[in-house]
């Protein structure tokens, strides 16, 4: 709730938009079943995020926690004892799924919340979550490129560390429900 209501009132004050968009179709859902365990990336915040508190490893610590607590498996699979050989070795590779997340974050300015003049600072946000998986092309099978399966985009205006990581919890949870909707436990 404190969230939407930052958003309207920065959208209120700035004469900004909001704006979310997912790729969240049921063939991008078709494309999470199956995997076993998820590895997290997450791009290094930009300077106007660190001022604000927010950290790379803040928001590695958040996703990770909200797909564990879905019970989604996060990290890679384990490597064998001993090599069991080239054909292992690639479907290994082609087993790693990375949910990759980037918070882009610029001060926009400042902004008067309420009649006492508490001036705030507004941030333009873009929050982006994408699953990265090897696919394999269908006119020659050997190029196995990392390509985006799934993703979900969020654009905003927010005032506070806080803000900023639920809207980040809301893209995750996003994902662990098509994930989850493929990959029922």
């Amino acid at each position: 709730m404190k969230v939407l209501l930052s958003l309207v009132l920065a959208f209120l004050i700035t004469g900004g938009s909001v704006v979310a968009k997912a790729s969240d179709s049921e063939s991008s859902r078709k494309s999470l079943r199956g995997i076993a365990a998820i590895e997290v990336v997450v791009e290094n915040p930009s300077k106007d995020a660190l001022d604000l508190g927010l950290t790379e490893e803040k928001l590695q610590t958040d996703v990770e926690l909200r797909l564990r607590k879905a019970q989604i498996k996060v990290g890679r699979p384990a490597l064998p004892q001993t090599f069991p050989g080239i054909d292992w070795l690639e479907t290994y590779v082609n087993a790693i799924a990375t949910l990759y997340v980037r918070v882009s974050v610029m001060k926009h300015g400042d902004a008067d919340f309420t009649p006492g003049c508490i001036r705030l600072p507004v941030h333009a946000i873009v929050i982006e979550v994408e699953l990265y998986q090897p696919v394999q092309l269908l006119r020659d099978s050997n190029v196995k490129p990392l390509a985006s399966t799934w993703s979900t985009t969020f654009w905003g205006f927010m005032s506070s560390e806080r803000s900023i990581r639920e809207s980040v919890a809301d893209q995750v949870d996003e994902f662990i429900n098509a994930y989850l909707s493929v990959n029922p436990k």
